[in-house]
C-alpha cells in the first residue's frame, strides 16, 4: 500500500497483555491485510535494545526454524503456492537480520494489501530504534492497544505465575518481594513514556489508541474502525472474532496488590485521560471501589481524585 519499498505500513506496537496476540489472528485471517508467517519479529527491538538477544534460545524466529525445517523434509511434492510460503517462512525464521532481512519478509504482500506487523516489544522502543523505523517508512502507521494499567499489569503477573517465573503467593507480589521484577512488570504499563517518544517522532494522524475493553464488547466494530484508520476495504472480520484467545487463569487481585499497583501507576490514568475519557474514569474509579474507596472521585482529563 503506502509503504515504501515493502516495509510494513502499519505496526502494532502493544502493549503487552492488550490484545494483541488476538489481533494477530484475526488480521492474518483478512484478505486486506499481509502479515509475516508468524507474530513478533522482534527486529527493532534487537538491533536498538541491548535487553533483547539476538536470536536467543527458544525465542520465537529459532523455534519456528526448527519447525519449519522438519515440515520441509516431511513434504513429497508441495504445490508452489505452499513452497513460497514455506520459502518466507523459512527467511523470517533466520538468525541473521538487517534491513534487507527484513524487507523482504513482507514482498509477498499484493499491492492492495496493508503490511502489518504486530510486536509488543516495540512498546518501550528507545528513540533511535522509532526513527528507524520510520527511516524505513516515513509514512508508517502506529497503533498501540490501550489496557487499564493496573489490570495489564495484573495479567502480566499472573503470565509470570503460570510460567513458573515467579512462585509465590499472589499477596506476595508486591514491591518488596518482586524486586527488580516488579518494576519490569510496571514499566510495561508505561504509557507516558511509551507515547511521548513514538508521538515526538509521528504525525498525529499515523498514531492511533485503541482501548483493550473493546475488544471484548464491540470487537466488529473495533476491526472496522482499524480498517478505517489503516485506509483498507472494511469487510467482515472472522465469524470467529468474539473467540477470547490466550486467555490466562482468572484470579482475584489482592487488595494489598492492586493498592501497590495503582499507587505505582496512578500518574497513567491522567495521561491517558485525554485520549480515553470514558475508558480511564471506568478503570480508576473500579479500583477506588475495590479498595473501599468509592468516595474518591475520579475527575476525568485533569488526573485528580
Amino acid at each position: 500500500m503506502t509503504g515504501q519499498d515493502a516495509h510494513p505500513d502499519l505496526i502494532c506496537v502493544g502493549a503487552q497483555k492488550a490484545g494483541t496476540t488476538w489481533l494477530d489472528s484475526v488480521l492474518r485471517r483478512m484478505p486486506q491485510f499481509y502479515t509475516p508467517p508468524f507474530k513478533e519479529l522482534h527486529y527493532f527491538s534487537e538491533c536498538h535494545m541491548d535487553n533483547v538477544a539476538k536470536y536467543a534460545p527458544g525465542s520465537r524466529r529459532k523455534q519456528a526454524l526448527e519447525v519449519l525445517d522438519w515440515v520441509a523434509s516431511l513434504l513429497p511434492d508441495p504445490p508452489q503456492d505452499q513452497i513460497d510460503r514455506l520459502a518466507m517462512a523459512l527467511h523470517a525464521a533466520t538468525p541473521i537480520t538487517d534491513d534487507e532481512w527484513y524487507r523482504v519478509i513482507f514482498t509477498g504482500a499484493a499491492p492492495v494489501q496493508c503490511r502489518v506487523e504486530i510486536c509488543p516489544s516495540y512498546f518501550d522502543l528507545p528513540a533511535a530504534g522509532i526513527a528507524h523505523a520510520f527511516a524505513l517508512n516515513p509514512a508508517l502507521k502506529v497503533l498501540i492497544l490501550v489496557r487499564d494499567p493496573v489490570e495489564r499489569a495484573w495479567s502480566h503477573m499472573r503470565m509470570l505465575l503460570d510460567q513458573e517465573y515467579i512462585a509465590r503467593q499472589t499477596d506476595d507480589l508486591v514491591p518488596e518481594t518482586l524486586g527488580p521484577l516488579w518494576d519490569d512488570v510496571v514499566a510495561y504499563s508505561d504509557y507516558i513514556t511509551a507515547l511521548s517518544r513514538w508521538r515526538a517522532q509521528a504525525r498525529p494522524e499515523a498514531i492511533h489508541l485503541v482501548p483493550y475493553d473493546r475488544i471484548a464488547s464491540e470487537p466488529e466494530a473495533l476491526i472496522s474502525d482499524i480498517c478505517d484508520w489503516a485506509a483498507v476495504d472494511s469487510r467482515p472480520p472472522p465469524d470467529d472474532v468474539r473467540t477470547p484467545v490466550f486467555v490466562g487463569k482468572d484470579i482475584p487481585m489482592p487488595s494489598k496488590v492492586r493498592a501497590e499497583l495503582l499507587g505505582a501507576l496512578d500518574p497513567q490514568y491522567g495521561a491517558l485521560a485525554q485520549d480515553l475519557p470514558e475508558e480511564v474514569e471506568n478503570w480508576h474509579n473500579e479500583h477506588l471501589r475495590c479498595l473501599g474507596a468509592p468516595g474518591r472521585i475520579w475527575r476525568g482529563a485533569a488526573g485528580t481524585t
